[in-house]
């Protein structure tokens, strides 16, 4: 039975769902919120108390003036009952082993999490998860699971984050033309609408739609669906089975083609 996580963005925790995804503020990004050391431990407890599951989003790329502070909060973790650690840089790996920590890992690098021979590398490196991208379609995640050990996640609702840049985007479009802010941001393109968010990890930019598959569950082969509640106010209705949202299937039968022009 697959089983529900929602990636957390609000103080609410009382969510008909299996468990939460939870990102640490300077570690992570892509999440919308992010949350103190302090109080991702009280979501731990919580989480603890009530027989849900616990991932901890540590998916920023990180720098060597993050590595202290990084082994630091990957220790602080390892006093918890946490079920894993999600990492886009791979310093995580090495730190898992060199650390002697506990809990397991989700091989989560966004775009690239694709196939299943990159899968059943991490897999022979003790990484027990893997959260594939939401560019790969439902046949191709069916084909994934049939082909590793690990246990996969997938992205069915929500907005997606389509690019995340290092640089301040916005910031330093405001300061070279000494103009005012008001940190609600989009990209607009024809009639479409793009949120971006500049923040103190860099730049991300959202999709115009909301990914809405749900309806087409039976028909993927995971362990986990993943629901996003970032900038999703009446997330509560649709875990509760009110999906008022447009079907939008996004790439989950449209296969992505790359061609050489001649």
């Amino acid at each position: 039975m697959k089983r529900l996580l929602i990636i957390k963005d609000k103080k609410e925790l009382d969510y008909p769902v299996d468990g939460f995804i939870v990102g640490v503020e300077d570690l992570s990004t892509n999440l919308g919120v992010y949350y103190s050391l302090d109080e991702v431990i009280d979501i731990i407890k919580y989480c603890n108390k009530n027989n849900k599951e616990i991932f901890i989003s540590l998916n920023k790329n990180m720098h060597n003036k993050d590595i202290d502070y990084l082994k630091a909060v990957l220790l602080e973790l390892n006093n918890y009952d946490i079920t894993g650690v999600m990492y886009y840089d791979i310093s995580i790996v090495n730190l898992k082993e060199k650390l002697n920590l506990k809990y397991d890992l989700v091989w989560s690098q966004e775009h690239l999490t694709t196939n299943y021979f990159t899968c059943n590398y991490w897999y022979s490196k003790n990484v027990k998860y893997a959260y594939l991208s939401s560019e790969i379609t439902i046949k191709e995640v069916n084909e994934i699971k049939k082909n590793t050990h690990q246990l996969l996640m997938y992205n069915v609702f929500g907005y997606l984050p389509m690019f995340a840049s290092r640089r301040h985007l916005v910031k330093n479009y405001l300061t070279t033309f000494n103009l005012k802010g008001n940190d609600d941001y989009y990209i607009r393109l024809n009639d479409k609408k793009y949120k971006i968010i500049d923040n103190n990890n860099g730049t991300i930019a959202y999709s115009n739609y909301i990914l809405n598959i749900i309806d087409d569950l039976d028909s993927l082969d995971v362990d986990y669906v993943v629901y996003n509640s970032f900038m999703i106010p009446d997330i509560l209705d649709v875990l509760n089975g009110n999906n008022k949202y447009e079907k939008v299937l996004g790439f989950a039968y449209d296969e992505t083609i790359y061609k050489v022009k001649k």
